[in-house]
């Protein structure tokens, strides 16, 4: 990471690599979460605790059923 002043102060700025590499990292997430939030038949826009929750009810609700024959 290069040194630059900004504001009368020295501060690290991130090469413009780093900065495409972090961007394809977060594209790559949001994709993520979109698909599996509408495997889930969630809305694209539920986030990651909202996709975890449905997981976590259905299991719970699998798992109710299994034990009740």
């Amino acid at each position: 990471m290069s040194k630059d002043f900004r504001f009368g102060r020295r501060m690290p700025l991130p090469s413009t690599l780093q900065i495409r590499h972090e961007l394809k990292v977060l594209s790559e997430l949001e994709a993520a979460r979109k698909k599996h939030a509408l495997h889930d038949g969630l809305p694209e826009t539920a986030s990651w605790d909202d996709i975890g929750l449905f997981r976590a009810q259905a299991e719970r609700g699998l798992a109710a059923k299994a034990g009740n024959p």
